[in-house]
């Protein structure tokens, strides 16, 4: 308050000093007397329009009255008259905050903090406003200052944890989340606290942790659908679908129309193959954001998973329409375009996302991927490296050191294998040529338990390990398909004597064929692993072999895997021999190829067994195959007995099969 004074007041209604009548003014505004104290107050300024301290109490009645604007201009007097004096300031910053001029009220926070640095209110408020206007780095340093007065505030301590998150500080985020349940919090912030740590933890990939927070931050506010979203998210991440889809369904019965939480369910339910509800979300989605680039890109990865690539690249390019940076879209533009076969735009789209996230494994390795499918095999194999930093790639320990080409002459090397059974298959031949140019004293291979017996047969000395059973001390290891890059294979130099595997000493599966007949004896296999994304492209349904089971019914021997009843009824009409129940492992499989005389098979671990066997393998392929493919050819540099019958068009199962009958009446007659 202003000093009081002795001069008596000339209005008969204002008896006493002016500091008495602000007195008594302020005791009418603290009994919620406002229209008295503004009486009071106007009169006061009547006498003395230069009265701060009236005019700071007229302001406060206006904000009590609810007008702000009103109250704003009061202030501004009361400041320009007294414009050191911090409560003013204050008072000034809070009108402006309350009326919404957020940048105003920015500098008149930071005013009043630098005059009266010890007011509580001031860092905290003057922090969560440059929080909103997401200038966090500001904020930060400003909710640091806020917790040396009140250290114990957890409210601070969240909104802080907040800032840190939002500008990428993950560590120091949860820190702060943590920090902020260990006071003594309300459920409200409490829950929040939960929630935020949940969705820290979820970025940091620490999933199991996020899951934990997650469920208690549903605990403390079982109507949030922030909580059960956040929730649903990390169960996601942690690889629960099916729990994921529950939780993001109950966010989506707190809050139904939400695009955001039907956007997360819509990415939940197409990894749960539920593609037609997805599309149903994704669909409300985009009518309610119509340019947002989260939509349009879960979209096209859903069109894409759905074998629609088409679809997808329009919606991929919609996304790019409003987000043209994002080098995420452009990635998965590339592999639609790949999915069209259309690799050389691939590769642009992929540098183009390059220059936007220019170390990206995941990037580099698609690129990689589209310049071997397109025969550059210099720049594929280099690329394709860059897989091994992929955040989902199994990264492993090994004793040792990498090798790197170099002669070892002694030691111990390690081979390992490192993804599925063909990719093991096609490139173990590559095993004698490291023992060549190695030279160690032994050579290790690892690979998957089923392949062990077969890979005993590769020419040269080897310790074959299981994966999964105990590894020796090794100088040297290397993953099996870092082994193409490192010898500098080109299209010319692919080793490709066969045959370079060879059936164990077993007795042969027994066919039941009638000794008469002196047609192929044809082994069939017309689908991959179901899990894989791409199977729907690779994978032949069974009703599109109905006219070859025909036509050659009685001379085919399926050694389909785990074939469901329907494909079963279909080969028990047409006469077929279902070998699937005499195959355990692969030694049998190779055993029934070696008694076949054709193997006939989708791009599956059986096609290049067949390869590796130097049996006569025709392979189906969809009209985007694989990479090892290469493009436009019928025959394979990596299998001399492979022959290759592509789709003429994407899906044309139909056409594909009449080609192969035509070509089996070509070769082997009627």
């Amino acid at each position: 308050m202003v000093e009081p004074t002795t001069n008596r007041t000339q209005l008969e209604t204002l008896v006493g000093t002016p500091h008495e009548v602000l007195q008594r003014a302020i005791q009418r505004y603290n009994a919620g007397e406002y229209i008295a104290a503004l009486t009071i107050c106007q009169e006061l300024i009547a006498v003395d329009k230069h009265n701060a301290e009236a005019l700071y109490i007229l302001a406060n009645v206006a904000i009590q009255t609810g007008e702000g604007d009103e109250a704003v201009g009061l202030f501004v007097r009361a400041v320009n008259i007294a414009p050191t004096n911090a409560k003013f300031s204050r008072g000034f910053a809070d009108a402006l905050e309350r009326t919404g001029r957020t940048a105003q009220a920015i500098h008149a926070w930071s005013q009043t903090l630098a005059m009266a640095p010890d007011v509580a209110d001031a860092p905290p408020r003057l922090a969560r406003l440059l929080a909103r206007e997401e200038r966090f780095s500001e904020a930060i340093d400003v909710f640091r200052r806020a917790l040396e007065l009140t250290p114990n505030d957890p409210e601070i301590h969240h909104d802080l944890a907040v800032a840190l998150h939002r500008t990428g500080q993950l560590a120091a985020a949860v820190e702060t989340f943590e920090a902020a349940l260990r006071l003594q919090t309300n459920g409200a912030i409490r829950a929040e606290c939960h929630n935020g740590l949940a969705a820290t933890l979820r970025q940091c990939g620490r999933y199991a942790e996020a899951v934990v927070h997650g469920r208690q931050a549903v605990e403390f506010a079982p109507d949030s659908s922030s909580a059960r979203n956040n929730l649903g998210l990390a169960l996601f991440d942690s690889g629960d679908d099916q729990a994921a889809v529950s939780m993001l369904e109950e966010a989506r019965r707190l809050k139904p129309n939400d695009p955001d939480i039907l956007n997360n369910l819509g990415v939940a339910l197409t990894r749960a193959h539920r593609s037609r509800d997805a599309k149903i979300l994704f669909d409300r989605v985009l009518k309610q954001r119509p340019g947002w680039a989260e939509g349009h890109l879960n979209l096209a990865n859903l069109l894409r998973q759905d074998g629609r690539p088409d679809a997808a690249v329009e919606h991929y390019q919609a996304a790019l329409a409003a987000q043209p940076n994002d080098f995420r879209i452009h990635g998965s533009l590339a592999l639609a375009q790949m999915n069209l076969d259309q690799p050389y735009d691939a590769i642009t789209t992929y540098e183009k996302a390059l220059t936007l996230s220019p170390e990206n494994p995941e990037l580099l390795q698609g690129l990689g991927i589209a310049q071997l499918l397109t025969g550059n095999f210099d720049d594929g194999w280099r690329h394709y490296e860059s897989r091994r930093c992929n955040p989902d790639y199994a990264t492993r320990v090994f004793t040792g050191v990498p090798w790197n080409g170099e002669a070892l002459n002694g030691g111990t090397l390690l081979v390992y294998a490192e993804q599925g059974f063909g990719d093991t298959l096609q490139f173990c031949r590559y095993l004698p040529m490291v023992l060549a140019r190695a030279k160690p004293d032994s050579l290790v291979f690892e690979c998957q338990r089923p392949l062990c017996g077969l890979m005993r047969s590769l020419a040269g000395a080897y310790e074959i390990i299981a994966r999964g059973d105990p590894l020796p001390e090794t100088g040297h290891h290397i993953s099996l398909l870092s082994l193409p890059g490192l010898f500098g294979t080109t299209e010319a130099t692919i080793p490709s004597t066969s045959p370079y595997l060879s059936p164990p000493h077993i007795q042969p599966v027994a066919l039941d064929m009638p000794q008469t007949a002196m047609r192929p004896k044809i082994g069939l296999v017309w689908a991959g692993n179901p899990l894989r994304q791409d199977d729907a492209m690779r994978s032949c349904p069974v009703a599109m072999l109905e006219p070859l089971l025909a036509k050659a019914g009685p001379q085919i021997h399926t050694l389909q895997q785990a074939a469901d009843g329907q494909s079963r009824e279909w080969l028990q009409r047409y006469g077929a021999i279902d070998l699937a129940p005499d195959i355990k492992d692969f030694n049998d499989t190779a055993a029934a190829i070696s008694s076949l005389d054709l193997i006939i098979s989708v791009d599956t671990a059986t096609a290049h067994l067949a390869g590796a066997l130097g049996k006569a393998v025709w392979v189906l392929l969809g009209h985007a195959a694989d990479w090892r493919y290469l493009r436009n050819r019928t025959d394979s540099p990596w299998y001399p007995s492979m022959r290759l019958f592509r789709q003429s068009r994407r899906g044309d199962w139909h056409g594909l099969i009449r080609h192969v009958i035509d070509t089996l009446g070509e070769e082997f007659g009627r």
